[in-house]
Parts: C-alpha cells; structure tokens; sequence
C-alpha cells in the first residue's frame, strides 16, 4: 500500500511538472528522391514556398548544375546545366520570388541569375567570389562577401554599387545574415588559430559598427541563422556550441551545447519558436529558441543531415535536405505534428437548420490549419464524416431533417494529419413557421376605405336630393 502511495504522489509530481509545457512535435524523415548522374554534391539551395518550388545548386565541377524540386509532389523538374559558362561549384545562394529571380554564386567566380518563370540563365557578374551571401528583396539589395571583403548588388539593374574592405582581423566570412527592418547585416568568421567574431555592419553604406568576440576555443563559425523580430541570432561554432547573441548591442545571451560533435548548417522557423541544426551521425537537431534548450532529435539514414544546401518551407512545416554526396540526394522531413483537437463545439438548433461553432485548437502543431472535417450522427458517439470544410470555425448545417436530434465532432487538420475530436454536441432543428396570411398593406386598405367612404358619402346625398325634390312637386305651387 505504501509503495503504491509513493508511485501515485510520483505519477502526480510528474504530471504537474508536465502542465503548461508546449506538446511535443516529432520530427520524421518522409523520404528522399535521388537526382540524376551528374547532379552531385549539392552545397547550396533556395526555396519559393509561393510557387512550390526549391532549387539546389551542385559544388562539383566542372558541370555545374542547378535542380528544380516541385515540393507538391516532391519530384524533380529539370535541370539547368550551366557547364558551357564554366560556371560551376556553387557555394552561395539567395531568392527574390517577388521578381522571379534566384542568385547563385560561384567559388572565386561569378554571380549567376536565374530566371524563375522559365528556369533559364539570364546573366552573371564576373570575379564576385561570394562565398556567402544574404539579400533584402524588399530593400533591393544582396550583400555577399568572402575573404577581405563585403559587396553591395543592386537588384533592379544587377550591378555591383558599394565594397567594404573589412578588417584583417575579421579574417574569412562564414556566414551573412541581413536585417533589413533594423538597417543592420552581420557575418561570422573563420579559418585560422584566432577566436571567432560576429561582425555587425550598416547596410546603408557598408559601414562596420563593431564585432562581438566569441570565447575561446570558438575558433569557427559554421553556421547561423536569425531571428529579426525576436532580435536575436544564432551563430554554431566548432566547439560545438552554439551561441545566441542579442543584436541590439551584439551581446551574447546565452550558450547551448548540446551531447553532439560536428554541428553545423542552420534552419529557422522563428514563428513557432525553433530552429533546426546539423550535426555528426546524421543527427538532425532542433532547439528552442526562448529558452536555447535542445527540444529534440532525428536520426536520418547513413550519411546524410544538414547542411548548406538545405530549406524550410514554413507553409507546410517541411524542411529539404540536400546532400553532398557522389550522386545527389534531397531528404524531406516533417517537423510539424497532428495540431490538439478543436474546443468548445455547441451546436444550436433554429427554423430548418443547426448552427455549430468550435474554438482553434490550442496547438495547430507547428504549422497553419489547413481545413477542418465536421462528423455528424443521429446518436451519441455514432459520428461519421459529414463535411470538409475550409480554415473557418463556425457551419451553418441546412441538411439537417426537422425533429431529429444530431450530435456532432469537429476534427483540426494540417499537413501533418487530423487531429483527435473536439467535444460532443448536440441540437435539433425547429419547423420553419409557416408563412403568414397575405394581407393586403396598409396603402390598399386605406384607399379601399377612402373609396367605400366616397361611395357612401355619394348614395347619401343623392337619396338626400331625391328626398328635396319628392317634397317640393307634392307641395305644388
């Protein structure tokens, strides 16, 4: 009886623990498509969530490829061979959908343009060397670098308009991130025995405005990623940490480092808190980013993880892996989950119809409802599949037969599968009232009046005036 006690009071210790924690979100490899000969080491990708497309630029040479994935169907489309341009060995790449135009830069090289509507190549400037680079659609701009420098593209005639020389100290740039709401760009370095910086500079004129000097043994940035709203970003170095700095005043917040060696590469989904990481043994890892605590894992098959040439789409909560392998592989992987049931269903009966109306669920799992599915049956518990209806949370039921009682569910469905049923609810629909007698309106019936008082007002002078005349001929003269 006692240690039955002590399990009880742990069971309830554990479950308080539980209350008020986010539901867990498993994340899942769905599958992978394998490209064509040729098609290897895929080092950079981009993605047009919109459209439904990704592109994944290949690092071998000397063919130079870029592979358009439809992400619908997760099947691949064609590719754009770029060998006749001894454009090859891609190591940068940005998307402007809003113009229908993708970037790819190329290892001590050229800065390619790809057209989007037909997936052709349009132009390049010459000798940019961008090994990184991140671009501000909105603002018209790329801004790209590699050793020693920072360039400024124009978009809207592509040409090349500002350099910054960086300091010597700033050494090899890993990374470029851009914040275009707060004016500011920032890089991560790397490549010798010093400590690694996170430069910030000026996006309006390139100007560097200060560098946060990471701790030792931090020697190389190997990736990041931001979070502009949150203002914070988020820089994996090779200590196997990774570092979250706020970007006000380029400090640095607080410090993850997980059971994990060889992390690297970086994917966020910032609206619903997490950011996704690579790292060795094809561990796929995901953190969370209020707190930087590491919020689960995935094992991906052998050789495979993230890295560069990777994306997120956060309409459908997939991420798509490329890989940098012999023959190329994209990896997709679910990170959203089924969202919590629908609450708070009422249904209530009125004339030939029920209206029913539910609450969002609490979670919707890391991606957008899609639709939700209304069951309906004649007895409790008897509930079949009724209606598929759109992103909405009220229905008018005109279906319903008047005088018998329906009892409903209510299902939440996104891109991860439906979810458990909300609450029962039950009502009946009433007899329409039958129209009422037709009555001629109050116009009509006053005119009719008027006329009968007209008439009756006539008959009565008139027998008045026989009765005059009747009198005076018997009176005579």
């Amino acid at each position: 009886m006692r240690n039955s006690l002590k399990v009880l009071l742990l069971l309830l210790v554990i479950s308080s623990a539980l209350i008020g924690l986010p539901p867990s979100r498993a994340l899942n490899r769905v599958g992978a498509i394998t490209l064509n000969p040729g098609e290897s080491l895929l080092a950079v990708a981009v993605i047009d969530s919109a459209a439904g497309y990704a592109y994944f630029g290949t690092g071998n040479q000397p063919a130079g490829n870029i592979i358009k994935i439809r992400l619908s169907d997760f099947t691949r489309v064609s590719g754009l061979n770029l060998t006749s341009f001894s454009e090859n060995h891609f190591v940068s790449a940005v998307i402007d959908p809003s113009h229908g135009f993708a970037y790819f830069g190329q290892l001590g090289g050229d800065l390619v343009r790809i057209r989007l509507s037909d997936f052709t190549r349009v132009d390049a400037i010459g000798s940019l060397d961008f090994e990184r680079m991140a671009i501000d659609s909105a603002g018209g701009y790329i801004y790209g670098g590699a050793a020693g420098h920072i360039t400024k593209i124009r978009l809207s005639d592509f040409t090349q308009v500002a350099t910054m020389t960086y300091n010597t100290g700033d050494r090899f740039i890993t990374s470029v991130d851009v914040d275009p709401v707060g004016g500011f760009g920032y890089f991560g370095t790397c490549c010798n025995s010093s400590i690694a910086e996170v430069v910030k500079f000026r996006l309006s004129d390139l100007t560097r405005i200060g560098a946060l000097v990471l701790n030792s043994g931090e020697n190389d940035v190997y990736g990041s990623v931001i979070d502009s709203a949150g203002g914070f970003g988020y820089y994996v170095t090779s200590a196997n940490t990774i570092v979250k700095v706020r970007l006000s005043d380029l400090s640095r917040n607080a410090t993850l480092a997980p059971p994990f060696t060889g992390l690297g590469g970086g994917l966020i989904d910032a609206p619903h808190d997490y950011a996704y990481f690579g790292a060795a043994g094809d561990n796929l890892l995901r953190v969370r980013l209020s707190d930087l605590t590491l919020a689960g894992t995935l094992t991906l098959n052998g050789g495979e993880g993230l890295g560069r040439a990777s994306v997120f789409d956060p309409t459908t909560a997939f991420a798509y892996l490329g890989q940098y392998t012999n023959l190329g592989v994209v990896v997709k992987i679910q990170t959203a989950s089924i969202p919590a049931p629908p609450s708070g269903l009422t249904a209530i009966g009125g004339p030939g119809k029920i209206s029913l109306s539910w609450a969002s669920p609490s979670s919707d799992g890391g991606v957008q409802i899609s639709a939700y599915k209304l069951y309906r049956g004649t007895s409790s518990g008897a509930e079949t599949p009724y209606q598929t209806l759109g992103s909405v949370t009220s229905y008018q039921d005109s279906g319903a037969n008047v005088s018998t009682t329906y009892f409903y569910k209510v299902t939440a469905n996104n891109t991860a599968g439906e979810s458990g049923f909300s609450n029962e609810a039950s009502a009946t629909a009433t007899s329409t009232p039958a129209p009422p007698t037709s009555v001629p309106p109050f116009p009509t019936l006053l005119a009719i009046s008027l006329i009968i008082a007209a008439i009756a007002v006539a008959v009565a002078v008139a027998v008045l005036m026989r009765k005059r005349a009747v009198t005076k001929s018997s009176s005579g003269p």
